[in-house]
């Protein structure tokens, strides 16, 4: 017996006819038909061209090559979480400092960061799902290069708060898409059970990646930090080769489906459960306090400490204790 599916990706659609007799017939689909999506309706009686490739699902090959593209796809996004992540312009209060800002102005550029952060946060996934992955990857990183070069060249508060714009983009443009991206390369596979071990190679990467880019930062601290954001824009020019060298992996119906949904219908569903959920509710409200009050302590002891005279390796090595205190507290 034979399945017929359709859907749609990068404006192309794809016809997977599988065949359904045997236990491991669906693993892969006998035959992929792409669909030039100018008429469907030609497609019904034969009227467009049809680009016919065939793929046993017995061909031992085809699935060594499907796992090696896996395997490929979840180093280089180590690789893209490493250069994302990379703390190097973690000293960025003592960098405002130097460059003339007060801490009412610099506590006025972090809150333009979160208040952008939190009203971009959905629509970023929404592009996520309606241009792809890797081109949102892209933009995120080059966010990240726009910000690094207005933190250079800025000379006046709203210079600095267009950059905390563009940092809060280039972080929501990431934000969840490389996992995202990952987790349907193992759903290519049928090999989403090894999600959790990616998730957690991540968190680990992502907390060795910090504490080295801050202690590299340190060396820094006294009069040169303009260094550190151009490792920055270094780090993010690396991370775009990386994205360059992902296959972005196919993705089924269900997926096409949920970039449909508008932005105002996904806040209603989250807003419907969080009602229906008022312990989570008051988790979520009790960790943006206790992380609002943390990170407002974290960011301002820099500036107390460059007024204590503290040296730029020591500054580092606090702030790199305090990431490990928390990174044990969290495990």
């Amino acid at each position: 017996m034979l399945e017929i599916q359709r859907w749609n990706y990068m404006q192309t659609d794809i016809i997977f006819v599988k065949d359904l007799q045997g236990a491991q017939s669906v693993q892969f689909p006998i035959l992929i038909l792409t669909v030039s999506s100018k008429d469907d309706s030609s497609c019904v009686h034969g009227r467009c061209a049809l680009e016919h490739r065939l793929f046993c699902r017995r061909n031992p090959w085809r699935r060594l090559i499907m796992v090696k593209i896996m395997q490929r796809n979840l180093h280089l996004g180590y690789g893209y979480t490493a250069l994302a992540y990379f703390g190097i312009t973690s000293l960025w209060v003592i960098f405002l400092q130097q460059r003339g800002l007060s801490l009412v102005q610099i506590g006025l550029c972090e809150s333009i960061f979160h208040l952008t952060s939190l009203l971009s946060e959905v629509p970023s996934g929404m592009l996520a799902d309606r241009f792809g992955y890797k081109i949102v990857l892209i933009g995120g990183r080059v966010a990240a290069i726009a910000h690094a070069l207005i933190m250079l060249m800025a000379t006046n508060f709203w210079w600095f708060a267009l950059g905390f714009v563009l940092q809060a983009w280039a972080y929501n443009l990431q934000s969840g898409t490389i996992e995202a991206l990952l987790y349907d390369s193992l759903a290519e596979n049928h090999a989403t059970e090894r999600f959790p071990v990616v998730t957690k190679n991540m968190n680990m990467v992502i907390e060795s990646a910090t504490p080295v880019g801050v202690l590299l930062a340190g060396g820094f601290v006294h009069g040169h930090l303009s260094v550190t954001y151009l490792l920055y824009m270094a780090s993010a020019i690396v991370a775009i080769g990386c994205i360059i060298g992902l296959r972005e992996p196919l993705r089924d119906q269900a997926t096409a489906i949920t970039g449909t949904q508008s932005l105002s219908a996904i806040l209603r569903a989250a807003g419907k459960c969080l009602r229906k959920l008022p312990e989570l509710r008051q988790l979520m409200v009790f960790h943006a306090a206790f992380s609002a009050l943390g990170m407002t302590y974290y960011y301002d002891f820099q500036a107390v400490m460059t007024a204590k005279g503290f040296s730029g390796p020591l500054i580092s090595g606090i702030l790199i204790a305090t990431a490990i205190f928390k990174w044990g507290a969290c495990s």
